[in-house]
């Protein structure tokens, strides 16, 4: 997936480098990478998934999920880049303290189980 910035083990230590912000990468599952990104425009999270790792029909779902709880999944976002891997993406708030349960709302919205 993305090998730019240092890898983590677990989301304990992504979180600790969110805090202090820093970029980094945590392979979640074969497939499935969440990615940190901290710059001018803030903190913002992506939740990469490989096409093939995903099961057929993935991306439709995500979109009927995403357009039937609105309010749910207000700030996520979709977007599937040449490639074919599709991101669930989102800027995580400043102000808030609790980043876990912004990352866990990507996490619900592609059907995977956040432990850790």
């Amino acid at each position: 997936m993305s090998n730019s910035c240092p890898q983590v083990g677990s989301l304990a230590a992504l979180l600790s480098l969110l805090q202090l912000r820093q970029n980094c990468r945590w392979p979640v599952q074969q497939g499935v990478e969440l990615l940190v990104l901290c710059g001018e425009r803030g903190r913002e999270v992506m939740l990469n998934l490989q096409p093939t790792h995903l099961p057929s029909g993935l991306f439709q779902r995500l979109l009927r999920r995403r357009a039937q709880l609105p309010e749910r999944y207000d700030g996520c976002y979709l977007c599937v880049n040449a490639d074919r891997n599709l991101s669930c993406w989102r800027q995580l708030d400043d102000e808030s303290t609790d980043d876990r349960q912004q990352i866990a709302q990507l996490f619900n919205l592609a059907g995977i189980e956040l432990a850790g």
